[in-house]
């Protein structure tokens, strides 16, 4: 019920906002463009590294993970005696 009262709560503020003051209406464009430049800036790094760098980061995560898993299994059983 509350999620279908918001969002058009949201945008009759952002209208009258809008109406009511043209400084609104600026600050809102430049936002907009922003965002949408660092969307194309994301999409951009993305194409120019070709993956590389998700896949590094997956193999060093998972690099640590393994590291982790390997403490953890080291140090239990040095702490119960096992």
């Amino acid at each position: 019920m509350l999620k279908k009262i918001l969002l058009p709560t949201i945008f009759l503020v952002l209208a009258y906002g809008f109406w009511v003051s043209p400084n609104c209406k600026t600050i809102a464009a430049g936002i907009a463009i922003f965002l949408f430049g660092i969307s194309s800036l994301e999409d951009g790094i993305r194409v120019f590294t070709g993956g590389t760098r998700e896949r590094l980061l997956r193999l060093q995560m998972a690099c640590r993970k393994r590291m982790l898993h390997s403490s953890c299994r080291h140090s239990d059983s040095t702490v119960f005696g096992q």
